[in-house]
């Protein structure tokens, strides 16, 4: 069983990991609570949160130069709402160990 999104995997204090745009694969988050690293699953919600973002990202960008102020509002709110959204939905495991260029092992 997964842990709930906005809950730490391994003391389950829950939290809204707004700094969850700072994980990479050679980076992980803090867990508030009890300080245990943080990594995102690699799984197909990561993947499905991502390619929507780009593709409504992309379509805000055909009104670029139609209307500079509206496309340019168009697209922070989508980039603003992408954020949000990857924040209220990530599902947070434990870094595994670091393996150098390939980055910390997680959960697939």
């Amino acid at each position: 069983m997964h842990p709930l999104p906005r809950t730490c995997p391994a003391c389950g204090h829950k939290f809204v990991p707004w700094q969850v745009w700072r994980i990479t694969r050679w980076t992980n988050i803090a867990c508030p609570s009890c300080h245990a690293a943080l990594n995102r699953r690699l799984d197909a919600q990561l993947f499905l949160v991502g390619t929507a973002a780009l593709v409504v990202m992309a379509l805000a960008s055909f009104w670029l130069p139609l209307n500079l102020a509206t496309g340019a509002a168009i697209y922070c709110l989508c980039l603003g709402l992408a954020v949000v959204l990857d924040a209220l939905t990530v599902r947070l495991v434990r870094a595994g160990a670091f393996r150098g260029i390939r980055g910390y092992k997680t959960e697939l």
